[in-house]
């Protein structure tokens, strides 16, 4: 979870301040308005991308019980 928030921070730009300062937001506004949304939705966006990865991987383990790679056969008899 610290990786996905680490990142989220990451992910804005410092073009972004430059952008509310330059319409004559005060940092505070700014950070408040416009950053910090901004941050909320890089997180979600990456954490719901790492939910999903793990819902594949169990689904494709659940369907792939049972399956034998190709060239086996079932008790080692050909």
């Amino acid at each position: 979870m610290a990786e996905i928030v680490r990142a989220g921070i990451g992910s804005v730009d410092a073009g972004q301040e430059e952008a509310t300062r330059s319409i004559g937001m005060l940092k505070m506004t700014s950070l408040v308005s416009v950053i910090s949304l901004l941050l909320v939705c890089c997180c979600w966006y990456l954490f719901m991308t790492s939910v999903m990865t793990v819902i594949q991987g169990r689904i494709e383990r659940h369907y792939s019980r049972g399956r034998q790679g190709a060239g086996q056969s079932r008790g080692g008899q050909q």
